[in-house]
């Protein structure tokens, strides 16, 4: 069971990643952003209501560690860009290098909180597969393609970064209760950014309501994704359930491109596979090495 819902997951992931992305081109990629932050507030908030979860930690924490939902804005703003611009295949796979290596220098390095570990010679080699297969996706990409990607690794960056500051808090407070402090905190900034750098969109006028009703339901996904992971990852291998994340969104990934249509030039296709093939090499290897 705990197998299949970490498979499951990672589907989960890529459909988020795609609504959003149809909310951010119906609307605007603020607006969007803002959007998704209310929905995931409010569907958080009435399972801490229904349930009657307390909402404040169970003691005092540093302030660092509400900073998730400002990180994960990044994220949010970043992978809306990216939608459309390239595939959903170029969008997961740029992700998943870019989370790879910031877990690497994060367990390399020992840094928040994490246990460090040295790294091997596996690892490294995987890791510079991968970055290779990042460069054959750049080869002949135009301008906004290139941004495109350059957005979309970043965003594996500041996904990972704002997960481990979230899981932190996530101790202290609940898997509910740490997605909504995380989107609580994050929505003023969301709403900021739209004020400075989205005054012009449609999402501001008529762009919001002229979308279908599951336009709007990354937020809740993005909620359940959150408590899905919470109750497997305690239960199986950290092996297992990265592979099954990442085996879940990369096949997702690929039928959801087919259904819309969408080509992928074979430098896509090619540099992808190789990044796939890094990730996973890289994470058996790293399985067999803490055995």
């Amino acid at each position: 069971m705990y197998l299949i819902s970490a498979l499951f997951t990672g589907v989960l992931i890529t459909i988020m990643v795609t609504l959003n992305g149809k909310l951010s081109d119906g609307s605007g990629i603020y607006s969007a952003t803002v959007v998704i932050y209310i929905v995931s507030v409010v569907f958080s908030g009435l399972i801490l209501l229904l349930r009657r979860m307390p909402v404040r930690p169970k003691k005092k924490l540093p302030v660092w560690m509400y900073s998730a939902g400002l990180i994960s804005v990044f994220s949010t703003v970043f992978t809306n860009f990216a939608f459309g611009k390239i595939s959903v295949v170029a969008i997961t796979a740029l992700a998943l290098l870019a989370q790879t290596a910031t877990s690497f220098v994060i367990d390399t390095l020992g840094l928040l909180g994490a246990e460090k570990r040295r790294a091997g010679k596996a690892s490294v080699l995987c890791l510079l597969v991968s970055v290779l297969g990042c460069a054959v996706m750049l080869s002949d990409a135009g301008g906004l393609q290139v941004l495109a990607m350059l957005l979309a690794f970043a965003s594996g960056i500041t996904l990972v970064t704002s997960r481990m500051i979230n899981a932190d808090l996530a101790r202290s407070t609940g898997a509910v209760s740490g997605a909504f402090i995380n989107h609580a905190v994050g929505l003023p900034a969301a709403v900021l950014a739209l004020l400075l750098l989205g005054r012009g969109e449609a999402g501001l006028t008529a762009g919001i309501g002229a979308l279908p009703w599951w336009a709007y339901m990354g937020g809740v996904l993005g909620i359940i994704i959150v408590v899905l992971t919470n109750w497997f990852v305690p239960k199986i291998s950290a092996l297992n359930g990265s592979l099954l994340l990442f085996v879940g969104q990369l096949a997702s990934s690929v039928l959801i491109d087919t259904a819309c249509g969408f080509e992928n030039p074979p430098r896509l296709i090619i540099g992808g596979a190789v990044i796939a093939l890094g990730v996973a090499t890289g994470t058996i290897l790293d399985g067999k090495n803490r055995k």
